[in-house]
């Protein structure tokens, strides 16, 4: 596995579950669109010394463009297949994050190069059926598709030791819990906005919010505003190995996403650890949540961005044992027939065989 400049505190190259991890050198980056074309340019400097160094059969490079361009061509340099996986859209993401405007030239640009790698890529693969419509629509060719799953064995229902709850929920509350990035498109102010209309009808209740990001001063003054300061508590980043313990003593998962270009086609991954681990799970009703929770069966989905619609929801939720028990063995069962990983990357190997059976036919 190779990784761009652009992660984070990059370590060193290491060995994590036995796959070497090759890291880019962090650069000093300039403003865009200078700062994409360094991004690029070192990608594809790191691949080709990687490649002339384990002598892949296969190149798999994710979205976005940033990562698929340098891969693209360090795959044909070496002539080698090169298969495209879309995780979501650049342009689209760009636009909910502010950086430019849907339709502008940058978006315009952006979308270009995007159509034009998967034009050209051996193959397209993307994780869910709203985004393979989008790029089938977009190119005219196929798009497999190559799901977000989730261990459940990892993440299995079990009872809260008493350790979690006295640090997660000493006061003995009914738990709503989000865990999460804090993006503007996640619509935690929305949920924030519907604890005040739950606390105000409901005693004991209580809000965990995990995670953190450039969204958690407003949302801290929104909390303030809102005048439920008792009701919510801002974990902060949580291990993803104890993130389990978040879901361990909630009662309920919300995903408030609001409708936006990336929420409309893009299935996010928490939702399903949620329901491996047997929880209820109320989410907005989007056409990418719609592709994991089929509403009123393994979970409840409310409509998106209205506050009073999700407090009404989990309200109801909130009250009814019963239908949250049924709800959450609903949603495990679902994980378990569809969801594993194991099946999601097992779609990986006839896309390979293929692949590797044209280049020799090829040769």
């Amino acid at each position: 596995m190779v990784t761009s400049a652009q992660q984070p505190e990059t370590p060193p190259d290491e060995v994590l579950n036995g796959i070497p991890h090759f890291r880019t050198r962090r650069l000093r980056l300039a403003r865009s669109p200078v700062r994409e074309v360094q991004l690029m340019c070192a990608l594809g400097r790191r691949l080709a010394a990687v490649i002339d160094q384990v002598r892949p059969e296969i190149i798999h490079a994710h979205s976005p463009v940033l990562v698929g361009l340098p891969a693209y061509y360090a795959a044909k340099r070496h002539r080698l297949p090169l298969v495209y996986e879309v995780r979501d859209l650049w342009e689209n993401a760009s636009v909910d994050r502010g950086k430019f405007a849907a339709g502008s030239v940058p978006y315009r640009a952006a979308q270009s190069l995007e159509t034009w790698l998967l034009r050209h890529a051996d193959a397209v693969v993307t994780i869910g059926e709203a985004l393979r419509r989008e790029l089938q629509g977009r190119t005219g060719r196929r798009v497999a598709v190559t799901p977000n799953g989730v261990d459940p064995d990892l993440f299995r229902p079990f009872e809260p030791e008493p350790e979690w709850q006295r640090k997660w929920n000493p006061g003995g509350n009914q738990v709503i819990a989000y865990v999460g990035s804090f993006q503007p498109y996640e619509g935690l102010d929305i949920l924030v906005k519907a604890m005040r209309l739950i606390a105000a009808r409901r005693d004991r209740v209580h809000l965990l919010i995990v995670g953190d990001g450039p969204e958690r001063s407003g949302l801290e003054t929104l909390v303030e505003n809102e005048k439920i300061q008792p009701h919510v508590t801002f974990t902060g980043r949580i291990p993803h190995n104890r993130v389990k313990e978040i879901y361990a003593v909630a009662d309920l998962l919300v995903y408030p996403r609001v409708a936006t270009l990336t929420t409309q086609l893009t299935t996010p991954l928490k939702p399903l650890e949620a329901l491996s681990m047997q929880k209820a799970v109320i989410a907005s009703n989007l056409p990418a949540m719609r592709e994991l929770i089929c509403d009123q069966v393994t979970g409840v989905l409310f409509e998106p961005g209205s506050s009073s619609d999700l407090a009404e929801k989990a309200l109801k939720l909130l009250s009814d044992l019963p239908l949250r028990i049924r709800l959450g063995s609903e949603g495990r069962s679902m994980v378990l027939r569809e969801r594993r990983w194991a099946a999601s990357v097992a779609r990986y190997k006839p896309i390979y065989i293929k692949l590797l059976a044209d280049r020799e036919s090829r040769h």
